[in-house]
């Protein structure tokens, strides 16, 4: 006989399918003209079952939120730590970035787009400690070649807009369709140019 499902996996998946289900309704709808119910229809779930796990629409759009940038970044990092030197994981870092937006417009539509979302003081809380264990991690990995001048030695603040900056904002009017051509497509032209802003001398 096959196995059952155990109440957690099932609760998981559950939780999955309302976050995809929005995810799908906030791209095709936009959050503010969302309903809780275009999200039950499409994610097939009680409005029960969601109430129980996000509590609101806005509590979904914020749960959302903070996992897509939790899961962009876990795809960004784990290619940055096969690097070997600073020119190849800055190139790495924009390349991810361009390769994940083209990859999942959706999301990256959502996430990029989305300066608007509503977080509760807990929310707000837990998505700025993901965010300085985030950067943490990107720093942690540069340090060593800003000491022995590969990389210029700039205020700790400035890394992230010189090199990933650009090319997120290019792919604001990608997702936009103000522009044409894809993140992917132009990866070396901001893979350059983001090396360029942050090589040292050494």
């Amino acid at each position: 006989m096959p196995r059952k499902k155990s109440s957690r996996s099932g609760t998981e998946e559950r939780r999955r399918a309302i976050l995809a289900g929005a995810l799908q309704c906030f791209d095709e709808y936009g959050i503010e003209n969302t309903t809780i119910q275009d999200i039950q229809l499409v994610a097939k779930c009680s409005t029960g079952s969601l109430y129980h796990h996000f509590g609101s629409k806005e509590g979904i759009a914020a749960c959302l939120f903070l996992e897509t940038f939790k899961s962009m970044n876990a795809v960004i990092l784990a290619e940055l730590q096969r690097c070997n030197d600073a020119r190849t994981g800055v190139h790495t870092v924009v390349t991810q970035v361009c390769q994940w937006v083209s990859d999942n417009t959706s999301a990256a539509r959502f996430l990029l787009q989305s300066r608007d979302i509503s977080l509760s003081p807990g929310m707000r809380a837990e998505l700025k400690r993901e965010y300085a264990d985030i950067m943490q991690s990107y720093f942690s990995w540069f340090t060593p070649f800003v000491e022995d001048g590969s990389m210029k030695s700039l205020p700790l603040d400035t890394y992230v807009p010189l090199i990933s900056g650009p090319v997120q904002e290019y792919a604001r009017r990608w997702l936009a369709r103000q522009v044409n051509r894809s993140p992917a497509s132009l990866n070396s032209v901001f893979s350059d140019a983001a090396w360029n802003a942050v090589r040292g001398d050494g």
